[in-house]
């Protein structure tokens, strides 16, 4: 049999698209296994074609490229994949590759299962006679060898995911917590609502529900008569004929699975302590993409998810400050005094989180200012400073509110004497910062500020200085004039200059936008 005699086989088979060496169809193919373990190119045979959805290479075409090149030393039959699961279009690196060793790369429709591609190859190939038993030892064969991988529990689910090209869910008993998913978490609610309408599966060991189209069964994990948590298993299509093939599956994984069960509990009950605990691995960035594990714990600790927040960050010049018993004092004092209020210690600075029923600039920069004037009494010889977030409107985006107050206290102590910095002052300084690097900014501000500052005659640096005023006063001659104490005259001859240099008119709203982000990004630079 040979790579080009697949598309012959039946009319899913024909769906097959060549995506690149067409050269090679005519290899040899004898056998045929699934390949979605990054170490298993190394187990590869001579006329195996592999199947794969891509799950580990869609963000490393490089490492694409060198498991091509081993298949090809191996003298592999070619490589399936199901594009539109976790890899939309290969990139060009890939298809060149192939080309180049004539090896066959084949597009299979997505909604194949990995049971439907593997079956009728074998049954040719070898004259199998009992597709489950067949089937089942293959899954066994690979679920074994995910045994010594690092990531071992992805390796379960996604081979789960494409024996059974359905998306999976696995959760926990106590609190029916998200453990894991593939490809993705857009069906939990309405899988965590199933199990609680079926009063958690007390009677049944599974649940078939069809809704929206969509089919929807959960399954306990159930190992010695205990009940350890529930798989959720949802696909667009079901052939109840395959119900007892599906169970046959997770009979397989469920010692492992329990395992991975008991280890995510304890780890669970030992992360989360305190509602300072949690708020801590919000602010470190723990919980970016896994907003549905934050609300969970939230609601374990009942904190309110929806909230709206504020975020401080309180800093000090001196880095060898009396952090520990500041925090324990602003405690003590402000507990009882500001709604929900928090301080959480990091490495170089403390971050306060609290709820304001007024969160307008005036009644925040009060709070601020009786937050640092109390610290200035208590502790005299430090030096503290308050950077002030936006409002905050759930746990989700506390992670960037903390970011901003951050932001704001290290910018604005740089640009301006003060002890309260607002993040609403320095938006487009953060805005800056994240772009200063790109080629078209770094352009226009060679063009502008380094040409004056280039410029073979006296007063440059006049010259910066005045349409820097001019920026921060919206371009208004009266007061502009005014900060910079000279004549209305002598600041049009000083725009006339400045014109002249750069070739910008003035009048033009576009010039304005644009020089007020050059002489901010100056300040930021500086």
């Amino acid at each position: 049999m040979k790579v080009k005699d697949l598309f012959e086989i039946n009319k899913e088979f024909s769906e097959f698209k060549v995506l690149a060496g067409e050269n090679g169809l005519d290899r040899e193919l004898l056998n045929i296994d699934v390949f979605e373990i990054p170490d298993g190119a190394f187990w590869a045979e001579t006329g195996e074609f592999l199947i794969t959805t891509g799950y580990y290479y869609h963000d490393n075409p490089e490492e694409f490229v060198n498991v091509l090149e081993t298949f090809c030393n191996k003298n592999s039959a070619g490589l399936g994949i199901k594009l539109g699961r976790f890899i939309d279009e290969l990139p060009d690196i890939v298809i060149n590759k192939a080309n180049e060793l004539n090896f066959p790369l084949l597009s299979i429709p997505v909604n194949m299962g990995y049971s439907d591609l593997i079956w009728p190859v074998v049954s040719l190939l070898l004259g199998e006679s009992s597709y489950d038993d067949f089937i089942i030892n293959k899954f066994k064969k690979e679920l074994n060898s995910t045994a010594k991988e690092k990531y071992y529990l992805n390796n379960i689910i996604l081979l789960l995911n494409n024996y059974l090209n359905s998306d999976i869910y696995l959760i926990e008993k106590e609190h029916l917590y998200l453990i894991k998913s593939l490809p993705s978490e857009k069906d939990y609610t309405l899988i965590h609502n199933l199990i609680v309408d079926n009063d958690y599966l007390s009677n049944d060991l599974k649940v078939f529900k069809e809704i929206n189209n969509k089919w929807y069964r959960i399954y306990k994990i159930f190992h010695h008569g205990i009940i350890y948590g529930y798989f959720g298993i949802v696909s667009d299509e079901f052939d109840e004929s395959k119900t007892s093939l599906e169970i046959k599956f997770l009979d397989e994984v469920y010692t492992h699975i329990v395992i991975h069960i008991l280890n995510y509990t304890r780890n669970k009950i030992e992360s989360i302590k305190s509602i300072d605990g949690l708020f801590y691995k919000i602010i470190q960035g723990i919980y970016i993409d896994e907003e549905i594990n934050l609300q969970e714990e939230a609601k374990l600790l009942n904190v309110d998810y929806h909230k709206s927040r504020i975020v401080m960050t309180l800093s000090n010049k001196n880095n060898n400050y009396q952090k520990k018993n500041i925090a324990k004092y602003l405690r003590e004092i402000f507990v009882n005094k500001i709604k929900d209020f928090y301080v959480i210690e990091e490495i170089n600075c403390l971050t306060l989180i609290m709820s304001v029923s007024l969160a307008n600039r005036e009644n925040l920069k009060k709070i601020a200012s009786d937050i640092i004037l109390k610290l200035n009494i208590q502790f005299p010889e430090e030096k503290c400073t308050i950077g002030i977030s936006k409002v905050c409107s759930s746990l989700k985006y506390l992670h960037s509110a903390a970011e901003e107050s951050s932001f704001a206290e290290k910018i604005g102590i740089t640009l301006k004497k003060d002890i309260v910095y607002f993040y609403d002052d320095y938006i487009i300084y953060h805005m800056l910062s994240k772009l200063h690097n790109h080629p078209s900014v770094q352009k226009v501000y060679r063009n502008i500020l380094t040409k004056i500052r280039n410029e073979k005659s006296n007063g440059n640096e006049e010259l910066v200085k005045t349409l820097k005023a001019l920026a921060r006063n919206a371009f208004n001659i009266t007061k502009t004039s005014e900060n910079l104490y000279i004549h209305r005259n002598t600041l049009y001859k000083r725009i006339n200059r400045i014109q002249k240099i750069i070739g910008m008119d003035f009048k033009k709203s576009d010039t304005k936008f644009i020089l007020t982000m050059v002489t901010k990004l100056d300040d930021l630079i500086s």
